[in-house]
């Protein structure tokens, strides 16, 4: 069973990055599929593994990803 949720999750991921890479660069999809990959496995991790994150210092760490992942969105993107 975590095997085949972690292949529809990179499936997904995958696909995000081919939908990201029609509409702009390397180096912003790069950072989109960094944001993106980082949330979900932590999310698989705690629905499917029951994993916990240890301290509020990772707890602000991905507050901060996802804060990234909004501002890096706001305005035109490159082409």
């Amino acid at each position: 069973m975590h095997l085949l949720t972690g292949i529809l999750a990179y499936t997904l991921i995958l696909w995000s990055l081919i939908y990201i890479l029609k509409f702009s660069n390397v180096a912003f999809m790069n950072l989109e599929w960094d944001g993106i990959s980082t949330i979900l496995e932590t999310f698989l991790a705690f629905i499917v593994l029951k994993e916990t994150l240890s301290n509020s210092s990772q707890y602000l760490g991905m507050i901060f990803i996802i804060a990234g992942l909004l501002l890096i969105n706001r305005g035109k993107i490159p082409v």
